[in-house]
């Protein structure tokens, strides 16, 4: 399979940093009046930083829901979703809790699309 879980959530808290760096950048312009309107936007590079939340293992998919990733998980076997119809089922059972956004619904959808109903 790909990276393990351990090497991802390490690469998903430097993400993390550095969103939360530009984030930071973004804020001490505003406050000290240099910006315009457009530096507020987010840019590629904040893009690319933003951290992930879906994990694809072998036979799961990981969602985590703590922003410091501190093992904090919901998992769902991959033989549970082997169709459109099992994926809807998900996504309606995902939006249904608090913890989930709608970026991570997004990600959800995405991953499993490309990677797990092929």
């Amino acid at each position: 399979m790909g990276e393990s879980l351990e090497n991802w959530i390490l690469v998903q808290k430097g993400k993390l940093d550095k969103f939360n760096q530009l984030k930071q950048e973004r804020r001490q312009k505003v406050q000290e009046s240099e910006s315009s309107l457009s530096s507020l936007a987010m840019t590629k590079e904040d893009f690319d930083s933003m951290p992930e939340h879906v994990y694809l293992s072998e036979n799961e998919i990981i969602i985590y829901f703590d922003s410091e990733f501190n093992h904090v998980d919901y998992r769902i076997e991959k033989k549970d979703i082997l169709s459109e119809k099992s994926l809807t089922k998900w996504i309606k059972h995902l939006s249904g809790k608090q913890w989930v956004s709608t970026s991570i619904i997004f990600e959800f959808i995405t991953k499993v699309e490309e990677k797990v109903l092929v």
